[in-house]
């Protein structure tokens, strides 16, 4: 799943309209006195009747002058905890409207991390995913040593090489690489050490079922981990294998499904096709869209099945660079200054928008929050806060993106469903048929 599948937008009640532009918030003019009991449509003409009737009027006007007194202290009382000296004077108000700065220590890493995947996608540095994807990961787990990530995945190369030699295939045919990759993380794979002599043996690269959304252990969405233990799910498992088609020279490409991502790559016919690695196996573009969520707004808007270049990918590693933050420090500028770099080299990026929507669906929660504790009533700061109108107004208009997108939510329990759809037998057949033609192909 991707980082932002547990991170969905969810636009909050005040912002539950269609209206983008000047939407008409609830007016905090008090309603004028309205007669409503029922007696009074059964006035009598009789002067006895007149009185009695005249003393309900009396009483119910009393009663609602004794509540809009009790109104008018309630505000007045509240007005003084803001420090509001006149009814309409919010900008001498104590009402917070920004995230409070994030001064912990190891907020530092995020910003460096940011700063040099940054310089990747702005071109001023080579494109290098391996390290793109180690900043992410360190800057939410510091413990991790680049050394030692640089030197493992220096041997799963030493592997590939190895076994390219072995089977003769070609350093300039692209298909041969892709499948020696693949053959590498869905097969048990076994080459010769030219100085030993000894035999290297690695072993399928398999889907971690147990937590595989990070919720309890937020490692399990890490490509360290995955090299690590042998085991990943559908956001480190792609991750790696694009890392290793670098390494090696290989072009691929990553690309989205809800709540998921898969490899894609170009056959020698230049024909597309797709890896599944939660289940190492090839598929279909119409296994992609049998998962029910993918609407004909999102083909169109290009957020899933596209095919993310190198470029797009390194920029896409600060989505994951937010989510890491956002699970370790919760939402604040941090997270918006990502999201508006990501945008700014790729429109499109659907966990870009749904990360902003959050940051302003979240902020104006806060703002809410500090009107309650000192009993403002809501009709007040709707209508004469324009710095929350302005929030809400943002939580709107990005929610209303996220919508024509075409994103749609996929529950956990159908994501799973979907997958365990290509245990049928049906699927392994087009899998191996599609397997043995790719093998035909490959330059000896």
């Amino acid at each position: 799943i991707l980082i932002i599948g547990f991170i969905c937008s969810s636009i909050c009640t005040y912002a539950q309209t269609n209206q983008l532009t000047n939407p008409q918030l609830p007016t905090a003019l008090p309603p004028s006195p309205i007669v409503t009991s029922p007696q009074y449509n059964l006035l009598n003409s009789t002067q006895g009747v007149n009185r009695i009737n005249s003393r309900i009027v009396e009483d119910d006007m009393r009663q609602y002058n004794l509540s809009q007194q009790r109104r008018e202290q309630e505000l007045k009382q509240a007005y003084a905890a803001l420090g509001i000296v006149e009814e309409n004077d919010l900008p001498k108000s104590r009402i917070n409207y920004s995230y409070p700065v994030n001064k912990s220590y190891g907020g530092k890493h995020f910003s460096n991390a940011f700063s040099e995947i940054s310089k990747m996608v702005d071109k001023t540095v080579p494109y290098d995913l391996k390290r793109a994807v180690f900043l992410t990961e360190h800057a939410y787990d510091t413990t991790l040593n680049y050394t030692q990530y640089e030197r493992q995945i220096s041997k799963l190369v030493n592997v590939l090489m190895l076994e390219m030699k072995q089977r003769k295939i070609s350093p300039d045919d692209n298909l041969g690489k892709i499948m020696t990759v693949f053959k590498f993380m869905a097969d048990t794979l076994k080459v010769r050490n030219p100085v030993t002599e000894k035999p290297i043996i690695t072993y399928p690269k398999l889907y971690d079922f147990e937590d595989f959304y990070g919720m309890k252990d937020y490692h399990k969405m890490f490509v360290s981990k995955l090299i690590k233990t042998g085991k990943g799910q559908c956001h480190s498992l792609p991750l790696l294998f694009l890392i290793l088609c670098q390494e090696i020279g290989a072009k691929a490409y990553l690309s989205f499904a809800p709540e998921h991502c898969y490899v894609k790559f170009k056959d020698r016919n230049g024909n597309l096709q797709n890896i599944e690695l939660t289940n190492q196996m090839f598929t279909t573009d119409q296994f992609i869209l049998q998962s029910g969520y993918i609407t004909s707004a999102a083909i169109k808007s290009r957020i899933y099945m596209d095919t993310l270049s190198m470029g797009r990918i390194i920029n896409f590693t600060l989505n994951d660079l937010a989510n890491n933050y956002v699970k370790k420090y919760g939402y604040d500028d941090f997270v918006q200054k990502c999201s508006n770099k990501v945008l700014a080299y790729d429109d499109k990026s659907i966990q870009a928008y749904m990360h902003i929507a959050n940051y302003y669906n979240i902020l104006g929660r806060s703002v809410e929050n500090q009107y309650r504790k000192v009993n403002v009533p809501r009709d007040y700061y709707l209508q004469n806060d324009e710095k929350f109108r302005a929030i809400v107004k943002n939580v709107i208009k990005y929610g209303k993106t996220i919508d024509e997108l075409g994103y749609a939510q996929m529950p956990p329990e159908m994501y799973s469903n979907w997958l365990n759809s290509l245990k049928n037998e049906s699927m392994k057949q087009q899998h191996l048929e599609r397997k043995r033609i790719l093998n035909t192909m490959i330059e000896h």
